[in-house]
């Protein structure tokens, strides 16, 4: 309800919402329904553009590149998979790149979302610089999480999931929201 006052479809909704409680229950707050106040703002100032999906741009048998048009990070990035396992069905392997999307949530559920369909999945974004290089003082790049899942066949799949940060932005957020300092070394 919240993200269809926002003006978001229906389908897209369930898809980022599903996400952002995915996260919660997997313990990955920073990037669970904390994230709703900031995503609506962006879709009300027009940053999050609900109803663009991702648009193929190139594409091979085993690729793809999708502009994303600004959609809503979540809806574009499970399309992505979801072709990406596509191609992987047809050709042994699929790999889909995306520009031009938004703050996606926890990489996790993407990954999670081809192990489920027995695909190996890795996933792997950009971010804005804020951090720097080891021994300098200037911002140089974002976290770069990585995120790969493998099934395992009888159980939960082997998940791994990664960024060169010492935490995330979305962990700042969650323990300023409960008041909680930030731990020293971080």
């Amino acid at each position: 309800d919240i993200f269809a006052c926002a003006g978001v479809p229906p389908d897209e909704a369930h898809v980022v919402a599903n996400a952002l409680v995915e996260a919660d229950l997997r313990g990955m707050q920073s990037h669970g329904v904390l994230r709703i106040p900031i995503y609506v703002e962006k879709i009300r100032a027009g940053a999050f553009r609900p109803g663009c999906n991702g648009k193929i741009v190139r594409e091979t048998a085993a690729t793809a590149l999708l502009d994303g048009e600004n959609g809503l990070g979540q809806v574009v990035s499970l399309r992505a998979m979801g072709l990406a396992i596509q191609k992987a069905r047809a050709t042994g392997i699929g790999a889909v790149g995306v520009r031009k999307s938004n703050h996606f949530g926890e990489a996790a559920h993407y990954v999670i979302y081809a192990a489920e369909r027995d695909m190996i999945g890795f996933v792997a974004t950009n971010g804005s610089p804020n951090m720097p290089a080891l021994g300098g003082t200037t911002k140089m790049t974002g976290p770069l999480p990585f995120t790969a899942a493998v099934p395992t066949g009888s159980g939960p799949p082997f998940v791994i999931d990664a960024a060169l940060g010492v935490t995330n932005r979305g962990k700042l957020i969650y323990l300023s929201a409960r008041g909680e300092r930030i731990p020293l070394g971080w």
